[in-house]
């Protein structure tokens, strides 16, 4: 996983998707800090004209939600699939489930707002309710939501993290659903579930 998929901002400026890959490492395009792998799955920050500093990723991250990030992003540039259909999966003979075969890659930007999602494309608009999302699955470079009645949608961000824009999608969902009185949310995976 590329730095830049975990550590949503750069840790010294604290500006979200600087992260840019470069020979060694990534680089924030603002400041010039540098993210390198260390040991294990450590990173290393060097920061302009100052000594190396690595921790865990957990540790960066907490280190990042420790004050706002100077001024977030309200949409990203993602690349968008959609399941067009769901294939057997067996093994000897015996069904052990469906795969989604997702559809052609297109190009737009996300938008999350108050009551839904957009997906803004050369192609035209998509928007999904809030209140249709039935599950959140982060992956590897991805960001997977599934809507009630439709598709499974795979969003992988060019110029942002799925691990922040999951972040983003899990609390507006929870903010919605206790808004309309439906308590606390449990657990977004396999399903959205209120405790």
């Amino acid at each position: 996983m590329p730095i830049g998929d975990l550590l949503y901002a750069c840790v010294e400026c604290r500006t979200e998707g600087s992260l840019r890959r470069a020979k060694r490492g990534e680089v924030c395009d603002r400041c010039g800090t540098r993210y390198t792998r260390a040991d294990g799955a450590l990173i290393r920050c060097e920061r302009p004209g100052q000594e190396p500093e690595v921790k865990h990723p957990a540790e960066w991250l907490d280190h990042l939600h420790e004050q706002p990030l100077h001024h977030p992003a309200t949409t990203a540039a993602v690349t968008l699939r959609c399941a067009s259909e769901y294939k057997p999966y067996t093994h000897a003979g015996v069904l052990l489930g469906f795969i989604e075969e997702l559809g052609p890659p297109e190009e737009g930007t996300l938008e999350l707002g108050p009551e839904s999602i957009v997906f803004r494309s050369a192609t035209g608009e998509r928007r999904w309710p809030l209140d249709a999302l039935t599950a959140v699955q982060p992956t590897t470079g991805t960001l997977n939501l599934k809507v009630r009645n439709g598709p499974l949608i795979a969003l992988r961000f060019r110029t942002g993290s799925p691990l922040l824009w999951e972040e983003r999608v899990k609390n507006a969902i929870q903010e919605r659903f206790a808004a309309a009185g439906r308590g606390d949310i449990a657990e977004y995976l396999p399903r959205i579930v209120c405790g």
